[in-house]
């Protein structure tokens, strides 16, 4: 696992598990816990710069990912939702 963090994101297990305590072990978006059925939370990062923002679970991850880090499809998303909900 440390040499997963380091190589993908430059990031020590240790430095993941202060992020993790940091967060609650929480997602940094909706709030849902990091252990059910030994899963852990994604480190998100810019694909662009390689900065690390920080944990999802595996929904918001795909999320964010799915809408290329855009804040505008996200927000447009948003303003959908709320419309039409």
């Amino acid at each position: 696992k440390d040499y997963q963090l380091k190589s993908l994101y430059n990031i020590t297990a240790e430095q993941y598990n202060q992020m993790l305590e940091a967060q609650n072990c929480v997602c940094a978006i909706c709030k849902n816990t990091e252990s059910t059925k030994n899963y852990k939370l994604h480190v998100d990062h810019d694909h662009q710069s390689g900065k690390v923002r920080g944990l999802l679970c595996g929904k918001c991850n795909r999320m964010i990912g799915l809408a290329n880090d855009n804040n505008e499809i996200l927000e447009k998303a948003s303003t959908y939702l709320k419309l039409k909900g």
